[in-house]
């Protein structure tokens, strides 16, 4: 073997024992769609939420003197489609509703401006099918008795420790084909207890006034209306809770002139006020 030979073979043999010593190189992963069906793409099953009724809750108030224009706006709506849990208690204990819709409401808005009526507050609640929840309107702060005439036409009085006057509304979502969800509406004393010794789904307790339970069917757009029936004061009733208060409200100056000119308003303190609940449905899952 020349020398020729010789170098070329240990090059060779170099370059094979070079390659045999390399690491081989990390080819980046992909996954293989091999074997994978469409269906296995599929969104995991998950339930269905319950279906939801929405309401948007306005606080109404105006001065006591006025009310008699709200009372016309009542006579213009129909309580018709109301059921109650107890008609006759409900008028004699000074509660009044009635429900509309889209269509009556320029009338209402026109003896909302006649009668000076402002807004205090809006609240949105949402209501899952057959379930319920309630909206505050008053805070009582200290224990007092509060009266309703009873189905003998009894004064009844009822002693309420401190908490919140409030309604309970429950809503059943429309059945097939139809588009009104039944809704029930309940006016209601709720004491919360703040002790550690309670558990915790035991320290709201409800006192109902059963008397003022009614039952309608709202669709998107229809609401109810509910007021009492007159302002009064001489003693502490239930609808008092809800409806009947005192406090500041601008008020416009009086004329001295024969001459109706528009002087301005004032703030005037202690006015005797009403206050009205509007219960709007703004959507109903079908």
């Amino acid at each position: 073997m020349t020398k020729c030979t010789q170098y070329i073979c240990a090059a060779v043999i170099l370059l094979l024992a070079s390659a045999g010593c390399q690491q081989p190189q990390n080819k980046p992963f992909r996954p293989s769609i091999e074997g994978i069906k469409i269906t296995d793409l599929a969104p995991i099953d998950q339930e269905p939420l319950p279906r939801q009724i929405q309401f948007e809750i306005t606080t109404f108030e105006l001065p006591a003197q006025n009310y008699p224009e709200i009372e016309k706006a009542f006579d213009i709506m129909p309580d018709t489609g109301i059921a109650y849990n107890n008609k006759k208690m409900f008028t004699v204990n000074g509660f009044r509703a009635a429900t509309g819709n889209q269509q009556i409401w320029p009338n209402m808005a026109k003896a909302f401006r006649t009668a000076r009526v402002r807004k205090v507050f809006t609240s949105k609640l949402i209501i899952f099918d057959t379930q319920g929840d309630r909206i505050d309107v008053n805070m009582i702060d200290r224990p007092i008795e509060a009266f309703y005439i009873d189905a003998e036409n009894h004064d009844t009085g009822i002693h309420l420790p401190p908490g919140t006057a409030a309604f309970k509304i429950r809503a059943l979502s429309p059945q097939p084909g139809e588009t009104a969800a039944v809704v029930n509406i309940t006016a209601m004393h709720k004491k919360y207890s703040s002790s550690s010794l309670i558990p915790a789904d035991k320290k709201i307790s409800e006192t109902p006034f059963d008397f003022t339970s009614m039952r309608m069917e709202l669709a998107q757009g229809d609401y109810l209306l509910l007021g009492c029936t007159q302002y009064s004061y001489q003693h502490l009733e239930v609808k008092n809770l809800f409806f009947n208060f005192a406090g500041d409200y601008p008020m416009p100056f009086k004329n001295t002139d024969t001459v109706t000119i528009d002087l301005g308003y004032h703030i005037q303190n202690n006015v005797p006020l009403v206050r009205l609940y509007m219960f709007l449905c703004t959507r109903v899952d079908k």
